[in-house]
């Protein structure tokens, strides 16, 4: 069962430096160091050029409320 709170992200490499399954175990593992460190989720594009790899966090669209009915009687 994944995280629902981890926002989607693109990985992007200039040269592979680890298999596909490291680079998203080190995607989520960077989200979680930033998220302890800024107490906010990253966004946009996080470049480690070292690595040769840029993370693209999308935005988390706010969720929906359900409109409330008001013709609905409470008891």
């Amino acid at each position: 069962m994944g995280d629902r709170s981890i926002p989607r992200y693109r990985l992007v490499t200039g040269r592979l430096t680890a298999s596909g399954i490291e680079l998203h175990v080190l995607a989520r593992a960077y989200w979680s160091a930033w998220v302890a460190l800024h107490l906010e989720p990253p966004v946009g594009w996080h470049r480690l050029p070292d690595l040769g790899l840029a993370i693209d966090f999308e935005a988390l669209k706010p969720k929906r409320r359900k409109p409330h009915d008001s013709n609905v009687r409470r008891k």
